[in-house]
């Protein structure tokens, strides 16, 4: 796994690193300590990339204007759709501003209160993450005119149906759009995890992040969103939670 800190206070930053060191040591697992810094721009210049093995620790209240750590945690996000962003602050009074930033963090730590079985937990959560998307990642061939693609499932958000053309479907990854010919109708037989969620939609219900219970949507990390029909909305909730 990758570690990335961002966090001006050296005594807490030590204790951190202290108790992640030890939960890889116990775990006899690799990882890389990727950057370490208090400095801004350090973080606002590094070339993130998409992995889910990345891990950000991003102090909140870092640089001058609070909440600028969100800002930050926001342009990480962009970069990375897949990895893991943990946010460090001295209070909880930005814990409801996140959501305005679509940061999807992995979780909230206070510093005040924080035990090492917290960040324990999270770390052993992304180590879960990795395993299971190991176990079940497989590829899937799609045809664009005449060029064949090869896609991982994991990466697949979902289908939409192009409305200007019923025999052409957008298929929708972490970080693009893919115009291919097809029915929607075939995609929702080509793997276990795809589900008819909509008449003009099939969604890959193993990376959905959230639902969003009152507009009937379905989100993922990365800000995108699909559309579930209210007839199918139970179906993808039992789908998801048995």
């Amino acid at each position: 796994m990758n570690i990335f800190i961002l966090e001006d206070n050296q005594t807490f930053k030590d204790q951190l690193m202290n108790i992640v060191i030890c939960w890889f040591n116990k775990q006899s697992l690799p990882y890389e300590l990727m950057l370490s810094t208090s400095n801004i721009s350090d973080f606002l210049n590094y070339p993130f990339k998409k992995n889910s093995k990345n891990i950000y620790f991003v102090n909140v209240s870092a640089g001058q204007s609070t909440p600028y750590g969100l800002k930050i945690a926001q342009t990480i996000r962009r970069n990375d759709s897949l990895g893991h962003i943990i946010l460090l602050d001295e209070t909880a009074i930005y814990t409801t501003e996140t959501y305005k930033y679509r940061i999807s963090a992995l979780g909230y730590i206070i510093k005040e209160e924080f035990v090492p079985e917290e960040i324990e937990g999270y770390l052993t959560y992304v180590k879960e993450v990795n395993t299971f998307m190991k176990d079940h990642s497989s590829d899937l061939l799609i045809y664009q005119q005449e060029n064949e693609i090869q896609l991982n499932t994991s990466d697949i958000l979902f289908f939409e149906v192009d409305t200007t053309d019923r025999n052409k479907i957008f298929v929708h990854t972490w970080d693009s759009k893919i115009k291919i010919s097809g029915k929607i109708s075939i995609v929702s037989l080509k793997h276990p995890d795809f589900f008819r969620c909509h008449r003009s939609y099939v969604i890959n219900t193993r990376n959905i992040f959230r639902l969003d219970s009152y507009g009937k949507r379905a989100l993922f990390q990365n800000g995108k969103s699909c559309r579930v029909s209210h007839r199918n909305w139970t179906k993808l909730k039992k789908k998801l939670f048995n």
